[in-house]
C-alpha cells in the first residue's frame, strides 16, 4: 500500500494488527506516536486554557484526549489503510475539539437557565417511575438494534450537539445522506418516542 512517508506506512500497519487481531501493544505504540501531536490540537481548537495551578481545565483536556482515543479505537475497522493515518486522526480530534468549544461557549447560558428555573418539588407518582423504569429498558433494547453508525449517528447530532457537515465529514458521506439516515433512525425510534410523549402528561403542572 503506497504511503507519502514511513510513519504513515508504520501507522497503517499498527491500525491492521490492532483490528485483526486486538492487539493492544499495537494501539498502544499508535498512542505513543501521536498522543503529544493530538493533546496540541485538541487544547488548541477546543480553546481550553492551562494556566498554573489550574485542575479542572487539565482535567477536562486529560478527559477530552481520552474521547478521541475512544473514537479512534471505535472507529479503527473502518480506516482505510490506504489514507493517511496521521490526516485521519487529525479530522478526528480536530472535530472533537470543536464540538468541546461549542459546548464551552454554550455552558455560561446552560447554567444562567439552571439558575433560574423552577424547582419541581412534586414527588414522582410511583406509576410513573415504574413507566420511566421501562421506557428506559426499550430505549436501551432499541439502541442495541441500531447499528455501530446509527447509534454514533444519534449521538453525535442529539447527545454531542454536532452539526450535519461535522458528520457528513467525520462518515466521508454527503450531507443529504446524514440527514437521509437520521431519519430512517428517528422512524425506527418514533414508537419510543410516542411512549415519551404518553409518560410526560402524566405529570400534569
Amino acid at each position: 500500500m503506497p504511503k507519502d512517508s514511513s510513519g504513515d506506512s508504520r501507522s497503517s500497519l499498527l491500525v491492521a494488527r490492532y483490528v485483526e487481531r486486538h492487539d493492544q501493544e499495537a494501539f498502544r505504540e499508535l498512542y505513543n506516536m501521536f498522543a503529544r501531536l493530538v493533546r496540541s490540537v485538541a487544547r488548541k481548537v477546543s480553546g481550553i486554557r492551562l494556566e498554573p495551578g489550574e485542575t479542572k481545565e487539565k482535567e477536562r483536556l486529560d478527559q477530552l484526549c481520552q474521547e478521541i482515543w475512544a473514537v479512534v479505537a471505535r472507529k479503527a475497522p473502518r480506516f482505510d489503510l490506504d489514507r493517511s493515518f496521521k490526516s485521519w486522526l487529525l479530522g478526528i480530534t480536530r472535530r472533537a475539539a470543536k464540538n468541546e468549544a461549542r459546548s464551552r461557549a454554550k455552558r455560561p447560558e446552560e447554567m444562567r437557565a439552571l439558575e433560574t428555573a423552577p424547582v419541581d418539588h412534586r414527588e414522582r407518582d410511583p406509576g410513573e417511575a415504574f413507566a420511566l423504569k421501562a421506557l428506559k429498558a426499550d430505549v436501551a433494547r432499541a439502541m442495541s438494534a441500531l447499528s455501530w453508525d446509527e447509534r454514533d449517528l444519534i449521538h453525535m447530532r442529539f447527545f454531542e450537539d454536532w452539526t450535519q457537515l461535522d458528520i457528513a465529514e467525520f462518515f466521508d458521506i454527503a450531507e443529504a445522506t446524514v440527514v437521509d439516515r437520521i431519519k430512517k433512525v428517528a422512524e425506527k425510534l418514533r414508537p419510543l418516542l410516542k411512549a415519551w410523549e404518553q409518560i410526560k402528561k402524566v405529570r400534569k403542572p
